[in-house]
């Protein structure tokens, strides 16, 4: 296809005594601007065979790269907020009074902790630790407090109250992190394809 310059250069009309104005034929791709200017509208030419096979790896590369960014980020979550919390939540088992607590550090900073010594109904002593997440029991519960947390069970009893916790929220948040897991090993499942 002939470029714009060239093709304009060949209809010029000619200064006569008479200035007479011809309108100048442009190619479809071509087009003038207000100050009769002519600009080329054509795409740039495609990058040739060899560019686009060696791009081709760099490709499936990127594909493995954010592949292994979300299946990463969706364990991540997992890890976070079903193991580390729902997880250690469902293994707490711990039934009796609290005689002895202890806040550790005593200044209660934001993550502070508590360590309880709760009494069974046998008599002997149990040693158990609540921290800032929703996995552990709440802190800063008063000596005398009967609580009971059966195992594998979400929710707990304090003084003979039960006490809820947040389902509706770890279950969204840990399908969005199962969902972002397949979603990554089906990037990887297509690519190989």
């Amino acid at each position: 296809m002939p470029s714009c310059t060239s093709t304009a250069s060949s209809f010029r009309h000619t200064r006569t005594r008479k200035a007479v104005h011809r309108p100048v034929l442009l190619p479809s791709a071509c087009r003038t601007t207000g100050r009769g200017e002519i600009q080329n509208d054509t795409p740039p030419p495609m990058p040739e065979e060899s560019s686009r096979i060696r791009a081709a790896p760099m490709t499936a590369h990127n594909e493995r790269r954010k592949a292994a960014i979300i299946i990463g980020f969706g364990l991540f979550i997992l890890w976070g907020f079903g193991w580390d919390t729902v997880g250690r939540r469902l293994q707490t088992n711990v039934d009796g009074i609290i005689v002895a607590s202890r806040d550790v550090p005593p200044t209660r900073g934001s993550r502070y902790a508590t360590e309880y010594t709760v009494r069974r109904g046998d008599g002997s002593e149990q040693v158990f630790w609540a921290g800032p997440t929703d996995g552990s029991l709440p802190r800063s519960m008063p000596v005398g407090t009967r609580i009971r947390k059966v195992r594998w069970e979400l929710r707990y009893e304090r003084d003979g109250k039960r006490e809820s916790f947040p389902c509706i929220f770890y279950s969204v948040v840990l399908g969005i992190a199962v969902g972002l897991v397949v979603w990554g090993v089906l990037i990887l499942c297509l690519r190989w394809k």
